[in-house]
Formats: structure tokens, C-alpha cells, sequence
């Protein structure tokens, strides 16, 4: 069930390179490219604008689950971001594919 409701990055730009980007007018791998970049810099200002008040511990770290709206003029929106206890099932997923 959950694959039918989120998608991979890559998946995402598939998607729009197939069936929006021409009409759109869009750059080809926008998602990869403006969108990603997009989702960073937002992620980035949101964690300087809070990191005086981030627990710091050495060796420790905590993943954050970010959701991101893309409306129709395909302007990014932050909808929320937090620690789930969901997240606890991808993380060793997670690690391995980042570490490896």
C-alpha cells in the first residue's frame, strides 16, 4: 500500500519529465534539480532559524521527516516537519543507503 502513495525522487521526476515538463514549460529533471534544491534550501533556513534550541549530543543524531507541497505554479511549500515514530522503519534502510 505504501508504494502506491509515495514516491521516490526518481519516480517523481519520471513522472513530471514524461507528462508535465514540456507543457509546463519546465527544465527536463526539474524534480532532481530545482525542486530538490528548493526542498534543501528551505530545510537549511528552517534548521538555522531553530538550531539555539537543538539538543546536541556527540555521536547522536535524529532524522526529521520533512513533507513538501508542490502547488500548481510549482512553488514548493513546507507543510511540516518533525520526528516520527514512524520513521523508525526506514532508518536502517535509511543508513545503509546513505553510508554505503
Amino acid at each position: 500500500m505504501k508504494e502506491d502513495t509515495v514516491w521516490s525522487m526518481e519516480s517523481f521526476n519520471e513522472y513530471v519529465n514524461d507528462r508535465i515538463q514540456v507543457t509546463r514549460g519546465l527544465p527536463r529533471d526539474w524534480v532532481l534539480g530545482a525542486l530538490a534544491n528548493r526542498m534543501q534550501q528551505i530545510m537549511t533556513h528552517c534548521f538555522h532559524a531553530v538550531k539555539s534550541k537543538l539538543d546536541r549530543h556527540l555521536a547522536l543524531f535524529d532524522l526529521i521527516g520533512c513533507d513538501f507541497l508542490v502547488d500548481q505554479d510549482f512553488k514548493v511549500w513546507l507543510l511540516e516537519m518533525n520526528c516520527r515514530q514512524t520513521l523508525k522503519e526506514v532508518i536502517p534502510s535509511t543508513v545503509v543507503e546513505t553510508l554505503a
